[in-house]
Formats: C-alpha cells, sequence, structure tokens
C-alpha cells in the first residue's frame, strides 16, 4: 500500500465481555436448558473498528456471542446515538456465533425465560468503552482489501438414504469458502485493524465453559503474528457449514480442545497468507445504508395442532429438551391465540450495506444466511470485495434457498426455536436481491 488516504481516519480496540459463572448460555438448547456457565475457556471480547471519512462515520462492532438480540442491538445503537450521534444505518453489530456464549438473545429457551439483565448491562457498558477507546485513538490511515479462500467449512446438510436431510459432514456440499480480508495501516506502516471473514458455524464445543471458539484462536494467532490486537473477525453466511476438522466419517465431533486450536490456526495462517497478497488500494469514500426485510411465512400451526403439541408431551414419558421447550412453543402460540391476536405471518429481517469506496463492501444480513446465500450477495457486485456477512444486528432466524425448503431439515424446519410458527416460503433469493438494490440505490454505488 502506498500513499495516505486524505482524510480517512480510524481507531480500532478490544474490550474484555467474559461473564460470570452462573450466567445463563446460549447455542445449543439441550445445555442451554439446564446448565449455566461454569467456567472459561479462553475469554471472550467485544473488538470495534471506528473509521471516519470526510463527513461520514462508522463503528464495525465484532462480539464473541452467539447472537445479540433485535431487541438488545436496538438499545445498543439507541445508547450510541445518544452519545455520539451515529445513527443505526452506521453503526453494524455482528456476532461470531460461537456456541460457547452468554445468552443475549430470543432463542431456543430463552424464548421464554428473561435474560441476565446484569450481563446485559455490563456487555453494553463494555461495547461503549470499547468505542470511546477506538473513537480516541482514531488517526490517518491507508486501506486495502483483498479475497483469499478459505479450506475450513465443509457443508452440514447430508442427504441419507432414506432421502432426509440431516446435520452430518457433507464433503461434496457448498460452501462458501471466500475469505475476505482488510487491512487497515497508520502512516508509519503499522496495522491499526485486521478484519476478516469467513462463513462457518463456531460450534466444536458444548459443555459449559465460556469460549470463542475458533474464531478466538485465529485472532489469538493473528494478534501475535502481528505483536498486537488488531483482529476483527466477521461471521459469514454460515448458516449450513460446520469447520472440516470436526468430521469424522458420517458424524461431527465436539469438545476436542485440539480440533478448536487446529482450526483456529488454520484460519490465522490464510488471514496471514491473504495479507501478503497484492491488495487493492481503498479510496477515500463511506457510505452507509440499511434496509428491513419482510420474509412471508407459510401458514401458521393452527390452535388444534398446538393444543395436540401440548397434550403430546405433556402425556409423555419423555422429559427431554424437546418436549419441555416445544411444549413452551406451543403454549406461547395458544396464549397469543387466546388473547385474540395473529401468529406472525412475516419475520422482519435487517440488510445493512457499508461501502468503503468503490472497491470493498460489507452486506450483512440478519439471521443465519445458508452458503449460497452469500454467494448470492457476491454475484450482485462483480467487481471488488464484498464481505457477505450473516448474524448482523439481530437473531432473526435461518436463511436457506428455496430449493432447500422443498428438502427439509435443521435449516428449514427450525423456524421454531426462533419463536415462529410457521416455515419460510419459496422467493427468499428474490427479497434479498431486490433488498440489495434499495441499499445500492442509498449509497449510490
Amino acid at each position: 500500500m502506498s500513499d495516505t488516504c486524505e482524510q480517512m481516519r480510524a481507531g480500532f480496540s478490544r474490550v474484555r465481555i467474559t461473564p460470570p459463572d452462573g450466567t445463563p448460555l446460549q447455542g445449543f438448547c439441550p445445555r442451554d436448558l439446564d446448565m449455566t456457565s461454569s467456567g472459561v475457556r479462553d475469554d471472550v471480547y467485544t473488538r470495534v473498528l471506528f473509521v471516519h471519512a470526510q463527513a461520514a462515520a462508522t463503528l464495525i462492532i465484532g462480539l464473541d456471542l452467539c447472537y445479540l438480540g433485535r431487541v438488545q442491538t436496538d438499545e445498543l445503537k439507541r445508547r450510541i446515538y445518544a452519545r455520539w450521534g451515529l445513527p443505526a444505518h452506521q453503526v453494524l453489530v455482528n456476532c461470531s456465533h460461537t456456541h460457547s456464549s452468554a445468552a443475549a438473545a430470543r432463542w431456543g429457551i430463552r424464548c421464554y425465560t428473561p435474560l441476565d439483565e446484569t450481563y446485559l448491562e455490563q456487555l453494553y457498558q463494555a461495547i461503549l468503552t470499547a468505542i470511546e477507546e477506538a473513537m480516541g485513538q482514531a488517526r490517518e490511515v491507508r486501506i486495502a482489501s483483498g479475497t483469499a479462500r478459505t479450506k475450513l467449512p465443509m457443508n452440514r446438510r447430508h442427504r441419507g438414504e432414506d432421502g432426509q436431510v440431516v446435520n452430518a459432514p457433507n464433503p461434496s456440499g457448498p460452501v462458501c469458502d471466500l475469505l475476505p480480508v482488510c487491512v487497515l495501516e497508520d502512516n508509519d506502516g503499522q496495522y491499526v485493524c485486521v478484519m476478516f471473514s469467513i462463513g462457518c458455524h463456531p460450534s466444536m464445543l458444548n459443555d459449559a465453559m465460556i469460549s470463542a471458539d475458533f474464531p478466538g484462536v485465529a485472532m489469538r494467532e493473528l494478534d501475535k503474528h502481528v505483536g498486537r490486537p488488531v483482529s476483527l473477525f466477521l461471521q459469514g453466511a454460515g448458516g449450513d457449514a460446520r469447520p472440516y476438522v470436526s468430521a469424522e466419517g458420517d458424524r461431527w465431533v465436539r469438545n476436542r480442545g485440539d480440533d478448536v486450536e487446529a482450526a483456529g490456526r488454520l484460519l490465522a495462517e490464510e488471514v496471514i497468507g491473504a495479507m501478503k497478497l497484492p491488495l487493492d488500494r481503498i479510496d477515500s469514500g463511506l457510505h452507509c445504508a440499511l434496509v428491513s426485510i419482510d420474509f412471508p411465512l407459510g401458514k401458521a400451526t393452527d390452535k388444534e395442532a398446538l393444543q395436540q403439541t401440548i397434550d403430546t408431551h405433556c402425556d409423555s414419558v419423555d422429559s427431554s429438551w424437546l418436549s419441555k421447550v416445544r411444549t413452551l412453543w406451543a403454549r406461547q402460540g395458544l396464549n397469543i391465540l387466546d388473547r385474540g391476536q395473529e401468529l406472525a405471518s412475516v419475520v422482519n429481517i435487517q440488510l445493512q450495506m457499508i461501502c468503503f469506496g468503490d472497491a470493498m463492501r460489507i452486506v450483512a444480513l440478519e439471521g443465519e444466511p445458508v452458503a449460497e446465500i452469500g454467494w448470492l450477495i457476491c454475484n450482485q457486485f462483480p467487481a471488488g470485495v464484498t464481505f457477505p456477512l450473516g448474524y448482523s444486528n439481530g437473531e432473526g432466524l435461518y436463511l436457506p434457498t428455496t430449493a432447500m425448503l422443498a428438502e427439509g431439515g435443521y435449516e428449514v424446519d427450525s423456524y421454531w426455536e426462533y419463536g415462529y410458527y410457521g416455515p419460510l416460503v419459496p422467493g427468499i433469493e428474490q427479497a434479498i436481491t431486490q433488498a440489495i438494490g434499495k441499499v445500492c440505490d442509498q449509497v449510490s454505488v
């Protein structure tokens, strides 16, 4: 990289958000129902990149969390606006989606039980502290970006001999194996931030220990390589992918620390390799936009079926997590109907775009987009570098392709875990494409 981009300034900060023992967990329904955190495998953090270019500014906030819910994200953005005047469309909140996480969203059992408000307040304060530090350290920078490839993701939608799609290794299935990288350096050639993304589930651990999973290892190794904290991982379109190192034949294995280390070190090596490639200079200029998409849901589960769900599980000797949570889900649906209200017929999902000049853009979806949705996003932009993200600005739900709706499988059938009563319907790709067109119009790209 060469000359400084006039008036382009940036600062980066990292602040610890590790919860105390006894904090409710989020990531695995069976575990979350009966267990709270009982130790720390590795500390978790919020990382904040502040970028200012001429009259525009943005905050890119990374969190070692499974989710930060829409309600919680809106509250965070409200506080940011009150303190610094940055509106919601200029603030991106992305979660790494580690499943060894404190609960901070409405998903699974947390749809029916309160969140730990004390921890949430500590989380907000940590993020605000990181923002203040990043802004205070802002200095002139030059920015460059490029796209490499990663070997880490493996598809997890395996079709068995009976035609059913199950969660198992599928080496021939599609993955979004892009590894976009953005490097920010100051005038002395010192790294300010190295931002990178892949689409892959950090679900390698399911005990009660807090951990950032493989993204935490990757950032640790990258920071070690540079000599100080500079790394910012953003979770991509990883809804149907897991690290290949956790595949063992026709099953996934968990809680092997060596596998987590191997996955994180591989990703760090890939990022370091990408940093050595000829990267494209990003000219000064920053544009942000955010729109909402209403995804229609299919016919909602009716009152009779909800009551049947309750009767079935209440009469069953099965006391599994599934029986317990499905009963809570059905009771909530009946309570809504008994009050004379209707069950949700749409899911509102946010799509955000942050453009750095004409050469790089971040396109972030709320929810869990599968790999082919990531490719759909990238294909809208034939030139430059695109970060296709999920897990941003709320919890949403899985965003499968239209073809997957007919195939079934967890990514299609899990809508109820997010508190909804009907599946998505065909037209997902068209809705996302139209929303991208709207944000492009707003940022004039």
